[in-house]
């Protein structure tokens, strides 16, 4: 007589074989997961740009009402990736801490994944005990003790979780789908510059607001659309970022770093390199993608930076995507891609040919 494994075993080549194997359902992040594996397998290193379809060097959106993108006036394509930023959607803000409209922000998350990108965003929450942004640390300490259960900005805490998970949810394509994202809340936290970050937080703490953030949006709203990113950033206390702050690997899909160039280019490209070779090993133990989650250098003061600088620091590490900061329309010397003119132009289409720098194009011909 068959045993009851024998038997399940018998039934599942059947319908193996017959083509009737019915695959559970995938969720939408699972789905984003796969395409961003599959992009590593292949070499291919997806190029983003924050806010790239909301305003530019010289140009914002909401002025002009125009689509335009400084990436794509460059190179000739979108950047495979956009970056948007949702701060002040807490505070339920008609403008993010940019100075979007959320309105646009939602278009243009919707625009970019029907064109077939992929969309990164992140959360720059205000502080809940001051009343001041993110960087408001000047009494910052014990507020994230403060947002936990039993605290007294707990009921305030949630309220906020609650018009993110608003927005989120709002995320839907042409067919009323959800759009999937990858999502960066909480970053930055080894660093001393938010308020969450580890001089007023512990690490218990700050896992603790992980976990609460994972949980109210995941299991009590449901979404299925998100893919959690953890960035700790660059500092001397990087390595424990991600170890003492790691809430652990039920509620993490993806390790990056945020890493500027503040000195030389040398000195950037060969930092950059370790610290992706040393994450790369944290990825594959934890079966994790790897993303340079936020770079650039500030004015890009050298021409040839993309061929000499950047691409280096790529080379070999299985990176997912890297996502280029904004080019700010109001600020004269904060930007952080080339735009028509600028002097790294030349060398930024140079960069984009390469085989392993993937724009929009690159990344819609390995399919869904």
């Amino acid at each position: 007589m068959q045993t009851i494994n024998q038997y399940l075993l018998g039934c599942c080549t059947l319908l193996a074989v017959t083509g009737c194997a019915q695959q559970p359902d995938t969720t939408p992040a699972e789905r984003l997961d796969t395409r961003l594996r599959r992009c590593v397998e292949q070499g291919l290193v997806l190029l983003g740009h924050q806010d790239d379809l909301f305003y530019g060097k010289y140009w914002n959106r909401w002025e002009s009402g125009r689509e335009q993108s400084d990436i794509r006036a460059v190179a000739g394509d979108y950047p495979a990736v956009l970056g948007v930023e949702i701060g002040c959607i807490e505070l339920g803000d008609t403008l993010s801490l940019d100075r979007v409209p959320f309105r646009l922000i939602r278009e243009g998350i919707a625009e970019h994944h029907r064109r077939g990108g992929v969309v990164t965003v992140s959360w720059h929450a205000a502080n809940p005990a001051t009343g001041g942004n993110s960087w408001d640390v000047a009494s910052a300490g014990g507020t994230v003790a403060r947002m936990l259960e039993g605290g007294d900005l707990h009921i305030l805490a949630r309220e906020w979780l609650s018009r993110v998970g608003d927005f989120l949810a709002s995320l839907r394509d042409d067919d009323g789908e959800p759009i999937p994202v990858i999502w960066r809340p909480w970053h930055e936290m080894a660093g001393e510059w938010f308020w969450w970050g580890a001089p007023y937080c512990s690490p218990e703490e700050y896992r603790a607001l992980w976990r609460m953030t994972f949980d109210y949006l995941q299991h009590e709203r449901g979404l299925t659309n998100l893919l959690w990113a953890i960035s700790p950033g660059f500092t001397d206390r990087c390595k424990t970022g991600y170890t003492d702050y790691y809430p652990g690997d039920d509620c993490v899909d993806l390790i990056g770093i945020d890493i500027y160039q503040y000195g030389s280019g040398s000195d950037f490209r060969d930092l950059t390199r370790r610290r992706l070779e040393h994450l790369a090993e944290m990825a594959r133990s934890h079966d994790k993608l790897l993303a340079l989650t936020e770079t650039g250098c500030e004015a890009i003061p050298d021409s040839e930076w993309w061929t000499a600088t950047l691409r280096p620091a790529l080379d070999d590490v299985p990176v997912a995507y890297v996502l280029l900061w904004r080019n700010a329309w109001d600020r004269d010397k904060h930007y952080y891609a080339p735009f028509e003119g600028e002097a790294s132009a030349d060398d930024f289409r140079t960069f984009t040919t390469d085989e392993r720098i993937g724009l929009l194009g690159d990344l819609n011909a390995l399919g869904n």
